[in-house]
């Protein structure tokens, strides 16, 4: 038994439970009982989506993955891509935030709601950090792998830790940085480029935090390893959790990365995605072509990579 365990246990043997204790109380268990269901729904998700690969792996004789030639293949990829399919959100504009080129991010062009930014990653480029922070958002930055924030400003605060999966000394979960707002309140905006990280942080991640988030910005990596049948179960369980409580608003391919043709399909192997919160905005199918005129290549000495609608 805990130093704390001991206390809760003298505390309720002397002082009789009161109302505020038993609806903190109930209200605690509801939020571990939310918690709990996430994770099952993930668990279910990840059996539906590994059941397709297994049935044609048997057919194939391919283990651990999908034989770029069957028809199956294609058919799986499409589906979970359509889960990206681009969206407008009503009567909203959108706006690049950021410099041009590597560290810009094109999401809509609504700071009314917001109250926090949060930005997972930061390394020598900070620019969406500092331009969040002068349109008067508080900016909590985290990076484990830099000394110190590049720029300075008096609503930047820099943080090296690394976000993780698992509180310690070092490391910090996305549910620590979102305690303290409230459920559903989609009041903050989250910057995530974490190099890899992003699948793991977002697969343990509960549907109640990212109802916090009124817009998400994040770069995907490793999209050529959707042949895989492990990555793709990740993959598609992230995607299906994320499509739960937001629509993509906008796409765009990092020109940094390649392209990769996986059974006909042409997919970039790293993806820059903006989603915005379907409680706070309504939306409607996009009509537009990607990159717009409102994207950069990420290396400006190559061309963008052209994503058409993106809708599959």
């Amino acid at each position: 038994m805990t130093l704390l365990d001991a206390y809760r246990t003298w505390r309720r043997a002397v002082f009789p439970a009161s109302k505020n204790d038993l609806d903190w109380r109930v209200g605690e268990l509801s939020h571990r009982l939310d918690q709990l269901q996430d994770r099952l729904d993930d668990i279910a998700r990840h059996q539906a989506a590994a059941a397709p690969f297994s049935q044609a792996a048997s057919h194939s004789g391919v283990i651990g993955g999908l034989a770029q030639g069957l028809p199956e293949t294609q058919r799986y990829l499409l589906d979970l891509l359509r889960l990206l399919s681009p969206q407008e959100a009503t009567g909203v504009a959108k706006a690049r935030v950021g410099s041009a080129y590597d560290g810009g991010y094109v999401q809509l062009d609504d700071v009314a709601p917001l109250r926090l930014a949060l930005s997972l990653g930061v390394g020598d480029n900070d620019s969406w950090d500092v331009a969040m922070a002068e349109k008067g958002i508080p900016v909590q930055q985290f990076d484990h792998t830099i000394v110190a924030a590049p720029s300075t400003h008096p609503n930047l605060t820099f943080h090296r830790k690394k976000v993780s999966t698992a509180s310690s000394a070092t490391d910090v979960t996305l549910g620590e940085l979102l305690a303290d707002v409230l459920v559903d309140s989609a009041s903050v905006i989250l910057k995530m480029d974490i190099e890899g990280a992003e699948w793991s942080v977002l697969e343990n991640a509960s549907k109640a935090d990212l109802s916090k988030l009124a817009q998400f910005v994040c770069e995907f990596h490793d999209l050529s390893r959707l042949s895989e049948s492990g990555f793709y179960c990740r993959a598609r369980a992230v995607f299906e959790k994320l499509n739960d409580v937001f629509s993509v608003v906008h796409v765009h391919a990092n020109n940094f990365g390649s392209l990769v043709n996986i059974a006909n399909v042409v997919v970039p192997d790293v993806i820059e995605l903006s989603f915005a919160s379907r409680r706070r905005y309504a939306f409607a199918p996009s009509q537009q072509t990607f990159p717009t005129p409102l994207d950069s290549a990420n290396d400006p000495a190559r061309p963008d990579i052209f994503l058409g609608r993106f809708q599959f």
